[in-house]
């Protein structure tokens, strides 16, 4: 006997086509060790004079005999990658034969394929996968995918509700981890808001082109699929922690320093507007970075926002950008001027 992958039971029939010792001839290859010349030998004797429900059947000579390897669903075996278990013939490790189901009754009988797709005769009827079945047989395998998702404080929607095969093809694809179109692409599917901003915003922030430099696919601790934390809010004491996500890029000296010589551009002299404006907001304890800032894309340079909000009001900002520095004018309030090699005496208040 041979592997369970190497079986393909028909029953009590064979394709009418093929001659009963022609068929006891291709049965004993299906679970045949041997060398490929005998393999070779049995496909020439069924290559001889048979019909369409046979030749679907026909394998490659030395190919070991599976659903893949097969003239049915070989195509779903080929790409830049494939599924493990499509590469190995093992497509009993996710499919589930239906054993209560006639198979001579198996044909396709939907309009638009009966006269393209008909089963063989004989051939096993698989029971089609349920979205949260296909999803547990998925995770059967990718326990630690299985973990991350049950332990999520912030899950994904594409996940819970669509599950795996919303974005990876369990079969083959072109893309690395199986996944249907590249990224950003896929995740453009649904987040088509995004996608208009992007195109709408020329100045964009690095780590957009690829949306998993910053947010977990699968589920994360932190809001919005953040990989580290980093806050909502817009005014709030200082705490690095709460910056984590922009400091795994940039260097946490941009705000921690008060002085600065080579660490930001956005200095005035030798003094560090970060840390003026993030760490010195007396009145609120401080101000997060997304005050001033466009986290994913903006129309002006460095992210600069050309609104903001204070409070329960949006207010316009204007960022005015020079070859030594520039100079930003918020709401209702003066110019207010920066400069690298000049340091600039503003008048305080507005």
């Amino acid at each position: 006997m041979g592997d369970k992958q190497n079986e393909l039971s028909f029953g009590n029939s064979y394709p009418p086509s093929v001659s009963k010792l022609q068929f006891i001839f291709f049965t004993l290859s299906l679970g045949w060790r041997s060398s490929g010349v005998m393999l070779k030998v049995i496909s020439v004797i069924l290559s001889m004079g048979l019909g369409v429900g046979a030749s679907s059947l026909a394998f490659a000579a030395g190919e070991k005999p599976s659903c893949t390897t097969s003239k049915c669903h070989g195509s779903i075996a080929v790409g830049k990658v494939v599924h493990p278990p499509v590469k190995g013939g093992e497509c009993e490790t996710c499919h589930v034969a239906d054993e209560g189901a006639k198979p001579e009754k198996s044909a396709d009988k939907s309009p638009e394929k009966s006269k393209k797709s008909k089963l063989p005769t004989g051939h096993a009827v698989f029971k089609p996968l349920s979205f949260p079945q296909a999803n547990e047989t998925c995770l059967m395998c990718h326990d630690g995918i299985a973990e991350t998702i049950k332990k999520a404080v912030s899950p994904h929607s594409a996940v819970v509700d669509s599950g795996c095969t919303a974005c990876h093809d369990p079969h083959h694809s072109a893309q690395g981890k199986l996944l249907k179109v590249e990224v950003p692409k896929l995740c453009f599917g649904c987040h088509d808001a995004m996608e208009t901003l992007l195109k709408e915003n020329e100045n964009q922030h690095p780590p957009v082109t690829d949306c998993l430099g910053c947010h977990q696919p699968h589920g994360g601790a932190n809001r919005t699929l953040l990989k580290e934390k980093f806050t909502d809010k817009n005014y709030l004491p200082f705490d690095e922690k709460e910056f984590a996500l922009c400091f795994s890029c940039h260097d946490a000296a941009l705000i921690t320093k008060e002085t600065v010589s080579e660490e930001t551009g956005f200095r005035n002299g030798k003094r560090n507007m970060h840390f003026f404006h993030i760490r010195q907001a007396k009145k609120w304890g401080g101000r997060s970075c997304r005050v001033c800032h466009e986290l994913h894309a903006s129309k002006g340079p460095k992210l600069i926002r050309t609104k903001t909000v204070y409070r329960e009001f949006e207010i316009p900002m204007k960022y005015e950008p020079n070859t030594n520095g520039g100079g930003c004018t918020a709401a209702c309030h003066t110019l207010k001027k920066y400069d690298r090699l000049k340091p600039v005496e503003n008048k305080k208040g507005r």
